[in-house]
């Protein structure tokens, strides 16, 4: 909400009363948090807000979420006093009427900054992947030493941003806290960085378990007995420093038939979504869950899943039919067990843009015991339709733990795209395409003309993009350091 709301600054709520109006700046509760937003548009049970300084990133706001309206602004200095006078109403006045024209310009800033950058001023960006995925290696070591030195070679900003993108960033404050207590000088800067956001994940799982026990009530009072996955499952499992990863919602696998009523079910006991019509068709047709619900109490948003991947991407059988066998119960709840948990994370960060998933199946590999291992195994090789990806994510997850082998093509492509500027590693859909050898599944008329302006994009930065990895390989030799066995890229033409 900058400039008009600052750090510090104290805000006067009233009720919301019969609802808001557009321009209003309302608060309400998200993730744990209290957000300060300006109402843009209303419906009947939902708003859209955005904030002033980010008029192109839009929220929905459910009505029960808003504690209240913003009435009054007093300085951070003197509480006394008000700061909403009338240059404060005349500055509302303009940032509201001129939302439309900021954003437009704010997304058009990034596109055109990239498109008239060359690919090699923007490799100047420091490494900041290739360093935290040769830390994380260190750290699963056990070598805190040559962990703790590589993560600190990075600029702060730019290794917290790359640790939050790739979800590690629990991960990364856990072992800086190791390397501290072996007595090891660690940057008060990042560690003071890093252990908030530990903190903030702490709380979220608060929220996460509170609601996963409320869905396995109001479904099993449904005759449907779901299966918690992912964070929600780890927390159930009490899996070591489970509530210092980022876990943001609670994910349900429920048998396909009866999808419909477990949504029934939520909706019945106060839980909501917060959906247009149209994304609502395009989730139940195109992906594997449908749209997130929401409580009616302070916790975490619900997605019901009918298998973990959307379908037509792999050929593996991934439902509730294929994973009830691979379950075990965990505080009250179903969870899958260490097999169907360890393959859920190899599909979840196959395309390698999380790398918190394989550092996880890091740590999962170097628990199996033999049985399990071999049935890993089979479901790994089983893979067809996406397999070269599958087994790529293994590679680096036994990497980690120390069995390594020649690196896939594919895991070297998408190593490497992950210390590219952001323009460069969201175009980089036909790449990947042709190092995975799979070509995504026809999704219907809907999803061609919703997507072909992406797909145009693809094609005219694919040549920017082959450059630029040409040039970040030969420019940076160091990046095969020992997990990659000094190979290469296959050079693109």
């Amino acid at each position: 909400m900058q400039p008009l709301l600052r750090a510090g600054m104290i805000v006067t709520l009233a009720p919301l009363g019969e609802g808001g109006r557009v321009g209003d700046v309302v608060v309400f509760a998200r993730a744990g948090k209290f957000v300060a937003h300006r109402i843009v548009r209303r419906h009947s049970e939902t708003y859209v807000t955005c904030g002033d300084a980010r008029p192109h990133m839009p929220e929905r706001v459910l009505a029960s979420e808003i504690v209240g309206r913003v009435v009054a602004i007093h300085d951070s200095r003197d509480a006394g006093r008000r700061v909403d006078d009338g240059r404060y109403a005349l500055a509302a006045w303009l940032l509201r009427r001129t939302r439309i024209p900021r954003g437009l310009a704010l997304r058009a800033r990034g596109r055109i900054g990239a498109l008239v950058a060359p690919a090699r001023t923007a490799l100047s960006e420091p490494p900041a992947f290739r360093a935290m995925l040769l830390a994380a290696k260190a750290f699963l070591a056990g070598d805190l030493r040559a962990g703790t030195s590589t993560l600190t070679s990075v600029p702060i900003d730019d290794l917290v941003g790359c640790l939050r993108r790739h979800h590690l960033t629990g991960f990364a404050s856990l072992w800086l806290s190791q390397a501290r207590a072996a007595g090891i000088a660690v940057p008060g800067a990042l560690s003071e960085r890093l252990d908030r956001v530990r903190v903030s994940n702490a709380l979220q799982a608060e929220y996460v378990e509170r609601t996963m026990h409320d869905v396995a009530r109001v479904l099993q009072s449904a005759s449907i007995v779901p299966i918690f996955l992912k964070g929600s499952a780890r927390l159930a499992l009490g899996s070591p420093n489970a509530d210092a990863h980022f876990s943001c919602d609670v994910d349900v696998l429920v048998p396909r038939e009866r999808i419909a009523a477990a949504a029934a079910a939520l909706r019945a006991s106060g839980y909501v979504d917060r959906e247009t019509d149209r994304m609502r068709a395009f989730l139940r047709r195109y992906e594997q869950h449908i749209e997130a619900l929401y409580p009616p109490f302070r916790g975490a948003p619900v997605e019901l899943h009918v298998a973990l991947v959307a379908p037509g991407y792999v050929s593996n059988a991934l439902d509730y039919n294929a994973l009830a066998n691979r379950t075990v119960v965990a505080s009250g709840v179903l969870v899958l067990d260490r097999v169907a948990s360890a393959v859920h994370l190899l599909y979840h960060g196959r395309n390698f843009r999380n790398l918190r998933d394989v550092v996880l199946l890091a740590h999962a590999l170097r628990a199996f015991d033999a049985r399990e291992r071999i049935a890993f195994e089979a479901i790994v090789d089983a893979e067809r339709d996406d397999g070269r990806r599958v087994r790529a994510v293994r590679w680096l997850a036994e990497a980690f733990v120390g069995r390594q082998g020649r690196a896939p093509a594919y895991a070297r492509f998408a190593l490497a795209r992950e210390d590219l500027p952001f323009q460069l590693r969201r175009r980089d859909g036909l790449l990947d395409a042709w190092f995975a050898r799979q070509v995504p599944p026809y999704r219907g008329l809907f999803e061609v003309r919703r997507r072909w302006l992406v797909w145009l994009a693809n094609v005219a930065w694919t040549p920017s993009v082959a450059t630029a990895l040409q040039t970040l390989n030969r420019q940076r030799d160091d990046v095969t350091l020992d997990l990659y066995r000094q190979e290469r890229l296959t050079p693109l033409r």
